[in-house]
């Protein structure tokens, strides 16, 4: 099944031993035992007993929060009881986060990261013969993990401070991951880099008045998915410093006035540098966002440029201001987020606005689909020594267009500079 809530409630022992809480690991699933070892004289889920759950939802959407709520109820008990755990189906591992929201609930983690939201003393109702209710909030993982179960066991108990006379109850609900949605692109990162020394940061902030709901997507330069170790700050929902997600995208959810930061790294310390480009995909609020490039050497920052998100252009123009023998070089990386391929044609104008070089790399000629360059321009006229003040304008034709980024390295340090949209005046495509 695409995905799986099941809940168990009890605590194992006298309720009011356990008033404060019962012993984790006591909800029947994923090998663990019930908690009718202790309490004695009543099989499992004895007739005239209530136990429901309500709100999980049938699908749900990343990094969304729902309120979930377990009622148990049994004629003649006096005291009530629970626990519930969230896990991947596949993996028994903690599916997303349980959260208190008031005092009759708390959140234990066990030995193996799996967190448990139980009842507190006040939470038990004693002398309550109507039944409990207990409501929480579960918040769905960051990305799509497929099938979940939330695991649980309920005590009935008769509160007579022994483990008899006691009706334990399981219950489960399903849920499975809704339908992905497709948004437009509406930013690009034309250069990503992890990996020997690099990491890339990117902050988002929307300052729309509605939520933006997307995702950010990573691509390798041969246009596959591009996975790296993915941490996300200023979301508790999501992956945090000390908790990466490896994958090739992540779920970008932000309210009105909301910040996001996220950072992609090598997935093992050793890896080479690998590069590529990103975009987002999504819907709603203003997003503005830029990606920060940063080289260390062991715990010693080399150099860092930050990067604003680009748009699609059918022409763009950078300045460049080249002395090889200073060690003073522009760079520029190139990615082709259409469907189709597209044709670039590169000019070198000087400061005049005279076209000095017109050059047609068999790279570029066309850049596939997905596909991502990222080079040097001496690179492309082969002269390290390369002297020049003026500008390079990239074009295409037939109307299809690319993303660019660009910066200046300066004696081994990094500068952003501008890529401006269009062209002079004069330039065809």
């Amino acid at each position: 099944m695409p995905g799986l809530i099941s809940v168990f409630v009890g605590a194992c022992g006298i309720l009011l031993a356990f008033s404060s809480g019962p012993p984790l690991e006591r909800t029947g699933d994923f090998g663990e035992p019930t908690c009718v070892e202790c309490h004695s004289g009543n099989a499992l889920n004895a007739a005239g007993g209530n136990f429901a759950i309500s709100g999980a939802p049938q699908g749900y959407q990343p990094g969304q929060t729902y309120p979930i709520t377990v009622a148990l109820s049994k004629s003649g008990q006096l005291r009530w009881g629970f626990e519930l755990a969230a896990r991947v189906e596949s993996t028994g591992s903690q599916a997303g986060m349980l959260v208190s929201t008031d005092g009759s609930t708390f959140v234990r983690s066990s030995g193996n990261g799996v967190q448990y939201i139980t009842h507190t003393s006040n939470g038990t109702s004693a002398g309550n013969a109507q039944g409990r209710t207990w409501t929480f909030n579960w918040v769905a993982p960051a990305q799509n993990v497929g099938s979940i179960r939330f695991s649980a066991a309920g005590n009935a108990a008769n509160n007579n401070l022994v483990p008899t006379g006691d009706f334990i109850y399981t219950t489960s609900a399903v849920s499975s991951p809704a339908p992905q949605q497709s948004f437009p692109i509406t930013a690009i990162f034309a250069q990503v880099a992890v990996g020997g020394g690099y990491i890339t940061t990117f902050s988002f902030l929307n300052t729309g008045a509605d939520a933006v709901i997307g995702k950010l997507v990573f691509t390798q330069s041969d246009g596959t998915p591009f996975e790296s170790a993915i941490t996300v700050s200023g979301d508790p929902r999501q992956s945090g410093p000390g908790n990466p997600v490896v994958a090739s995208s992540i779920d970008l959810n932000l309210m009105p006035g909301g910040s996001r930061f996220l950072t992609a790294s090598a997935v093992n310390a050793a890896d080479s540098t690998r590069a590529g480009w990103a975009r987002v995909e999504s819907s709603g609020g203003i997003l503005s966002g830029v990606a920060t490039f940063r080289l260390s050497s062991g715990s010693s920052l080399q150099t860092v440029a930050g990067v604003l998100a680009g748009e699609k252009a059918e022409a763009v123009t950078i300045p460049v201001n080249d002395d090889g023998l200073q060690g003073r070089y522009t760079g520029y990386a190139l990615a082709n987020p259409e469907d189709t391929p597209v044709n670039i044609t590169i000019r070198l104008l000087d400061g005049d606005g005279n076209i000095v070089r017109t050059l047609q790399p068999s790279d570029l000629n066309p850049l596939p689909p997905g596909k991502h360059i990222a080079r040097f321009f001496w690179q492309e006229i082969n002269d390290q020594n390369f002297k020049f003040q003026g500008s390079i304008v990239l074009t295409t034709a037939d109307g299809r267009q690319f993303a660019a980024v660009a910066l200046v390295q300066d004696q081994g340090l990094f500068t952003a500079i501008p890529v401006v949209r269009g062209k002079p005046p004069g330039i065809s495509n």
